[in-house]
């Protein structure tokens, strides 16, 4: 019944929801709905009603007013219960019937056009040339539809949509340009179009064509099928519980059945297979019945007609013309304003473009050169240069990057002859030219500030080197040839700039020489710089014939420079022998005894067990301690630990507070050695430098390290 989809917010609560149906707050809806005033008799909850009807309702119920009960045995006599069944309730459901015929429904005017509606669009740059304001009416399409849920349960439903004469979704509420009323108070205040005589011929007369219902209606039942959609998705969510707790409760049935069947009863496993089969087909018949099937069906349609005033104004901006409408609903008076052209939204302020076409002023461009009004559909663009907007008479087009660019910022390439703006042109690193990017090069030389230029191709050169493309030039003094900067060099020698087959490279500097600077050793004809002979014995000797002195940096030849086991080469005059052996000994990698400052060799060399540093076995007694350490007792110096410069180092400064210090040293280590409580010992060694010394290590004695020191050698 149509009325019902009328009424589908007020009813669908009493049908369809979750609790029991309440014919009390229908009641209540039904009666306010058709204009008659119901009031409670007290303040319970199931409190009768007392109900003064309106004109039509009371020509319908046969009396102007009605009480109405909702339990039996309540209230006085000529109380009406009202229940499924009762005559009350009968009569008003046949209401409902009665007026659900009533297809077409007409809202009041309640507003005048006015000044409001000649105000409502103000053109930004035309002149208004005719105006004519004239009464319309708009059509609203309201299709109800029967949506139907059934899985387990079965769940029923009226949803209304309403879509306008273009086929347009309408909202029960939104913005400018649509309906923004409440439906219940719509339709409340709505009359019937129709007549009572020939009701059948003017709803006929007044219904669009039959083909734009049926769009109207495929419009609608999208938006049906969108809800259905989403109500499916909370309605299954609820369907799985239950499956869950139904299945749950048949398999621990099922599962308690199996158990209790004993082997000895059923040997063959029968009855048990007989029951999980029947478990199996349990559940499959539960998970149909618990699939949730959905109908949409149409249950009927009704239309809506507003009262409108619409202004008709013919603007004029130089030889362009456009006629723009403003309408106003004089139900609730919301405005319906012109679309722009481009964005489609609607505007109050409008311009008249070059083309023709409406636009709302964040939509209108300005030519920057002739200041005609435009549209990005007119052919507007920004120069690539500075941004500006020009329309396609005032631009000119860059073949290159494709953009329409200002007249004054175009410019002819004198290398291709074409015009391109001039973001697309660069000038020249050498010459300065401006010109196409497209015809520059990259110069293979960079420049001061190791960035690549861009050189024209009559400032480039390609070098007969590398041949890559460079304005940076230089000729070679030996064949006349012009290299670029990274292959041409400069001899050590003289100085002359030469390019590549033209000079050699030093062996030993790896310093380029010219042909003309060219020296050959004597002993091995290599290549060289400068002439070298042998300090000790004066043949000449270069850096590949030759060998450098580790010590002295001196050229030797061959026979005069001996190459050590550690991979020093150190000269005759340099080389060190052990003073307890006749081993050669590096004076580098060996260096004199701290103490006596005699050169040793490893086989000569022994570490202290008090302060474990290396010295000539000379200076290590029988017990394994050096002279340093032996002194300590007598030549040791007592100073206080905190002032000394390797406080600094973590390992010192964790144990310095603990010991009473002494001091000795000799030629290249300070040691100190810290006497505590239970005669434990530290000891720190320092290395002498130039910055007030390293240490090399700090550790403590026990009892144990002090005995061993003393009575046993290792």
């Amino acid at each position: 019944m149509l009325y019902f989809a009328i009424m589908t917010t007020k009813i669908n609560s009493l049908f369809h929801s979750d609790t029991q149906p309440d014919l009390r707050r229908f009641t209540l809806d039904f009666f306010s709905a058709f204009g008659s005033a119901a009031t409670p008799l007290n303040e319970t909850r199931h409190s009768p009603l007392r109900v003064v009807l309106g004109n039509e309702p009371a020509a319908h119920f046969g009396r102007s007013e009605l009480l109405l009960r909702f339990q039996q045995g309540e209230g006085a006599d000529g109380h009406e219960l009202v229940a499924y069944g009762s005559r009350i309730f009968d009569q008003m459901i046949a209401y409902l019937d009665k007026r659900s015929a009533v297809t077409i429904q007409r809202l009041p005017a309640r507003l005048t056009a006015g000044e409001e509606l000649l105000k409502a669009v103000s053109p930004l740059n035309a002149a208004v040339v005719g105006l004519e304001t004239k009464q319309t009416t708009r059509r609203l399409f309201l299709f109800t539809w029967h949506i139907t849920y059934r899985a387990d349960d079965k769940q029923e439903e009226l949803y209304t949509v309403a879509v306008d004469e273009e086929g347009n979704y309408v909202p029960p509420r939104s913005g400018e340009g649509r309906i923004g009323w409440d439906w219940q108070t719509a339709w409340t205040d709505a009359q019937a179009v129709n007549g009572a005589e020939d009701e059948q011929a003017e709803a006929a007369r007044l219904l669009p064509p039959m083909t734009h219902l049926v769009r109207h209606a495929e419009a609608a039942h999208k938006y049906a099928v969108y809800y259905a959609d989403q109500r499916c998705a909370n309605l299954e969510t609820a369907g799985l519980a239950r499956l869950h707790k139904v299945l749950s409760r048949l398999i621990t049935y099922y599962e308690q059945q199996i158990d209790e069947v004993y082997d000895s009863n059923d040997p063959l496993m029968e009855q048990r297979d007989g029951l999980r089969a029947d478990l199996q087909r349990k559940i499959s018949e539960e998970i149909e019945n618990h699939r949730l099937r959905v109908r949409v069906a149409l249950s009927s349609y009704a239309m809506l007609e507003i009262p409108a005033a619409t202004v008709v104004m013919t603007l004029q901006a130089g030889r362009q013309r456009a006629v723009v409408e403003a309408q106003r609903n004089l139900y609730d008076g919301v405005f319906t304003y012109p679309a722009c052209h481009v964005c489609n939204q609607p505007a109050t302020r409008i311009a008249l473009d070059r083309g023709g076409h409406l636009l709302c002023e964040a939509c209108v461009h300005t030519c920057a050169a002739c200041s005609a009004l435009l549209c990005e559909e007119c052919g507007v663009a920004a120069c690539p240069v500075c941004a500006a907007e020009n329309c396609a008479a005032c631009s000119v087009f860059c073949w290159a990057c494709g953009e329409r660019a200002c007249a004054d910022h175009v410019a002819c390439c004198p290398t291709c002859g074409d015009t391109t703006c001039l973001a697309c042109q660069q000038a020249c690193a050498a010459c300065g030219t401006e010109q196409c990017t497209g015809h520059l090069r990259r110069d293979a030389v960079a420049d001061a500030r190791g960035e690549v230029e861009l050189i024209c191709p009559a400032c480039a050169l390609r070098c007969p080197a590398c041949l890559q493309f460079s304005a940076h030039i230089e000729t070679c003094a030996a064949s006349g040839q012009r290299f670029c900067l990274n292959c041409i060099v400069h001899c050590r020698a003289c100085g002359k700039p030469v390019g590549p087959g033209f000079y050699h490279v030093d062996p030993a500097g790896g310093e380029p020489l010219c042909n003309d600077c060219l020296l050959y050793c004597a002993a091995c004809n290599a290549i060289v710089a400068e002439e070298h002979a042998c300090p000790q014995c004066g043949e000449a000797c270069c850096a590949a014939c030759g060998s450098a002195c580790s010590v002295c940096d001196g050229l030797f030849c061959g026979k005069h420079v001996n190459m050590l086991d550690c991979g020093h080469a150190v000269c005759d005059e340099d080389l060190a022998l052990c003073a307890m052996g006749d081993d050669f000994v590096c004076p580098i990698c060996s260096p004199p005894c701290a103490i006596c400052d005699q050169m040793h060799c490893p086989e000569h060399t022994a570490s202290c067990h008090v302060c474990r540093l290396a010295y000539c076995t000379d200076c290590i007694d029988a017990k394994g301690i050096c002279v340093t350490c032996a002194r300590m007792e007598e030549e040791g110096v007592a100073v206080d630990m905190d002032s000394e410069p390797c406080i600094d180092h973590p390992a010192v400064a964790e144990i310095a507070s603990f010991y009473k210090w002494q001091r000795v040293e000799n030629r290249r280590y300070q040691i100190y050695r810290g006497k505590g409580l239970f005669l434990s010992t530290a000891i720190v060694t320092v290395e002498k430098t130039a910055t007030g010394g390293r240490v090399i290590d700090a550790y403590e004695f026990d009892l144990k390290d002090l005995l061993r020191v003393r009575f046993w050698r290792k």
